[in-house]
């Protein structure tokens, strides 16, 4: 060991040990990143990665310590001299010229081949972002196909397979086709060139001739009795296949027929391209559908949805799905569309009919669709092992990162994990330019900040949620609720009053806005306030249930007035029988009363009732079961 500490750093290079490391971490990425890509192809387990990361982990600190005490040299392998010694023998040794060693070349290439892997991952780019001109639309050239039947008969199909794809491209408004004739003739004259020679390079260099971006070229061959018509779509720029197409059919089939199958698929996947131009990456990944009409409907209905008008989204949804059954996205977004309307059993009806279909999608899909299962089977362990691994496979997605930051918060009350999951949401949006809409990231982030204690940045969220969303009240009401949970009445009673304000330009009846306002003293435990609201409310509107269950709720979760609030949660049930909220409500005051049996009772029909999963709903059962089995135990 060196003398002094500071040489330590001195000491791990003169040992080499920074190089061992250096190259078992780049060795490391490269093997993890291997199997990563062979995996789901050889079929090998889940935990396949888990295990090999385990067994380099381990493998590391073995290299580490073997490092610090050996090295490899021209003689074979010895045991490193102490610091000492090897001064003394750096002074009777003459010093040789510096050569590159092999260890040197092994290390730099592991490094290279780290940066070709990780490349992709860090600067994914949109390969459809050249292929659309400056007004937005894809300029395409449609080149002659080939006949690689050997069979004369096909001859003419070569400009026939190209001429109904031209007019079949041309009736799309997303579409600029260049016209060619004229082109064709004077290149195959002027190069005495036939259809049989078109080569990528040659439809890339006719098409950059024509401004176009996109070249669709292919060909028609025979297998027995099989027709097969293949077509690729190339960036005529790059030279990269972006999309490949075959169609088979019958020899003795109407060729027109298949023609017009291939025309349909290439002109939906380009349409879907351009509208995709005006959509972050978070929507490119729910465009599973090859009906451009379809996708338009879906895209529509995403407008809908992100700015909460459901009824509107749920149609077009609804649209999308006429066109297109099997769109997984728009079936996902409208069950969620139903959620929010508190159509559950439509929901839950779509889910189940997915879930028996599972087998039919790939991997992913199955983890949406068993992910959002687990919703509705209220599952949260599950659900939670379903989100880590859609995000371990779609890690930029600030959708799926937002949606497991909702999780947390909302079913699980796991406020660390959600801050976790809703700041990387956040730092994707940022990676993206910022100023995402959807309000919900910066008021739940918020939240979670609220409910971990880092009161600042609750603050800077909200100031940054409303830079972007300025009419938003949501965020103006969690403004409210950290102020006054700060006692910080001054600025508490300035957001109050700008909340109110909000909600009376949208017309709310002033008795929600009461109610919402009593909403915001109770969550800032501000509790007083909250009783003085309610009270308000009640005596102003008699048959209003929601009043008197807000108020009972207060006084028996805070110990205040558990058999006034008894009465009054009676009174809110007798109005909404099967409110689940409600039916908690009740059920705890049982349990403070020390009515366990009719407690858990009520618990569970209130669990049956509920649509998700709690967490919260969940420890209630299991603290009334625990104190059941006790009284149980003392008779």
């Amino acid at each position: 060991m060196p003398e002094k500490p500071h040489n330590f750093w001195q000491e791990l290079k003169r040992r080499k040990v920074i190089r061992v490391i250096i190259g078992y971490a780049a060795a490391s990425y490269v093997i993890l990143e291997l199997i990563s890509i062979i995996a789901e192809p050889f079929g090998l387990p889940d935990w396949t990665l888990r295990l090999v990361f385990i067994l380099l982990c381990i493998g590391f600190i073995i290299a580490v310590v073997l490092s610090w005490i050996y090295d490899f040299t021209a003689s074979g392998i010895e045991r490193t001299e102490p610091v000492k010694l090897k001064e003394e023998n750096e002074k009777i040794t003459k010093p040789s010229a510096k050569k590159i060693k092999v260890s040197d070349i092994v290390i730099a290439v592991l490094i290279v081949a780290v940066v070709v892997l990780a490349y992709p991952r860090i600067f994914k780019k949109d390969k459809f972002s050249d292929i659309r001109d400056e007004e937005g639309k894809i300029s395409v050239v449609v080149m002659p196909f080939q006949n690689l039947s050997g069979d004369s008969l096909f001859d003419p199909s070569e400009s026939f397979l190209q001429d109904l794809i031209i007019t079949e491209l041309s009736n799309s408004d997303e579409l600029s086709v260049r016209h060619t004739q004229a082109k064709y003739d004077q290149m195959w004259t002027a190069d005495h060139m036939n259809y049989a020679s078109i080569t990528p390079s040659i439809a890339s260099d006719f098409a950059k001739k024509l401004n176009a971006n996109t070249v669709i070229f292919g060909s028609l061959n025979t297998s027995g009795n099989t027709l097969i018509i293949l077509a690729k779509l190339m960036n005529s720029n790059t030279q990269e296949i972006y999309k490949s197409y075959r169609i088979d059919g019958d020899y003795h089939d109407n060729i027109s027929s298949l023609a017009d199958s291939l025309s349909l698929l290439i002109k939906n996947f380009l349409e879907i391209k351009v509208l995709e131009k005006d959509l972050d990456s978070d929507v490119r990944l729910f465009s599973n559908t090859e009906s451009a009409e379809a996708y338009r409907y879906f895209s529509k209905g995403l407008d809908k949805f992100f700015t909460h008008d459901m009824e509107s989204a749920s149609e077009l949804f609804i649209s999308a799905l006429k066109l297109d059954p099997d769109f997984l996205w728009a079936k996902l977004f409208l069950l969620t569309s139903y959620s929010n309307m508190d159509r559950y059993v439509q929901a839950r009806q779509i889910i189940d009919n997915l879930y028996q279909e599972i087998d039919d999608y790939g991997y992913l899909d199955q983890l949406y669709i068993n992910y959002m299962k687990c919703l509705y089977d209220k599952n949260g362990s599950a659900g939670s092992e379903y989100l880590r691994k859609i995000n371990a496979e779609i890690p930029y997605s600030r959708g799926w990162w937002y949606e497991a930051g909702r999780y947390y918060t909302e079913q699980m009350n796991q406020y660390q994990l959600a801050v976790e999951a809703l700041e990387k949401s956040l730092e994707i949006d940022q990676k993206w330019g910022g100023n995402w809409k959807w309000v919900h990231l910066y008021s739940l982030l918020g939240r979670a900040y609220h409910e971990t204690g880092q009161r600042k940045k609750e603050q800077e969220i909200y100031e940054l949620g409303l830079s972007i969303n300025h009419d938003y009240d949501s965020l103006i009401y969690r403004q409210a609720v950290c102020a006054f949970s700060m006692r910080d009445t001054i600025n508490g009673i300035r957001y109050l009053d700008k909340y109110k304000q909000m909600l009376e330009v949208r017309n709310l009846e002033e008795h929600w806005i009461n109610y919402n306002i009593g909403s915001i003293y109770n969550e800032a435990e501000q509790y007083s306030d909250a009783i003085h609201i309610y009270r308000n409310l009640i005596e102003e509107y008699p048959d209003d249930p929601w009043s008197k269950a807000a108020l009972a709720s207060v006084l028996i979760n805070n110990d205040l007035n558990i058999n006034e609030g008894m009465t009054l949660i009676d009174l809110a049930l007798e109005h909404r029988p099967e409110n689940h909220n409600f039916i908690i409500t009740k059920a705890w005051g049982l349990y403070k009363q020390g009515e366990f049996r009719e407690s858990l009772e009520l618990l569970k029909k209130a669990w049956d009732l509920r649509p998700y999963y709690s967490h919260e709903h969940y420890l209630k059962i299991q603290e009334v079961e625990q104190a059941l089995a006790n009284q149980k135990s003392e008779q």
